[in-house]
């Protein structure tokens, strides 16, 4: 399972919204439509773990640090990979990214517990022991890249989809 996230204009974001079977064609468009310019990251297996050291939860959590698994609208029901996206308005993608900017890897790597992390199962299981701060320094790396692409999707007032493929 692959955290895929894509930046795109609000417009597109409410149009996704409102014709939800439409979303397989924005994201995966049959002809190579050079006018459109679709920003996308993927942060391989890292989603889970990222989403444990920003909340200290499983599944849950409050507020925007818990994007990558809670909040924003869910397109239609519509599966693109384990299930339906979700989008982020870019106002919720502001919120977003105020909340990571003062995130560090010190932070985060305080939030590192791997024996805590196997025991609650976060994807992909059994690494975070055999691995210690390798995989650490896997999650941090990707979560670099999330965060600049988050603030980078806040400077130009793009919204957010979110999905597991």
């Amino acid at each position: 399972m692959i955290g895929r996230f894509v930046r795109l204009p609000d417009g597109d974001l409410t149009t996704l919204l409102a014709d939800p079977e439409s979303i397989h064609d924005y994201l995966y468009p049959e002809d190579e439509d050079t006018s459109r310019q679709v920003a996308e990251l993927d942060v391989d297996k890292a989603w889970h773990g990222i989403h444990w050291l920003l909340t200290g939860t499983t599944w849950g959590g409050d507020g925007p640090t818990a994007f990558i698994m809670r909040g924003g609208e869910q397109v239609g029901d519509e599966p693109v990979g384990q299930g339906p996206a979700r989008g982020f308005t870019a106002e919720e993608v502001r919120g977003i990214a105020a909340a990571l900017h003062g995130l560090s890897s010190e932070i985060l790597h305080a939030r590192f517990d791997p024996q805590a992390m196997e025991t609650a199962d976060i994807y992909p299981s059994e690494i975070w022991m055999r691995e210690g701060d390798e995989a650490f320094e896997y999650l941090d790396s990707y979560f670099d890249q999330l965060k600049d692409f988050v603030l980078g999707a806040a400077k130009e007032g793009e919204a957010l989809l979110i999905y597991i493929a």
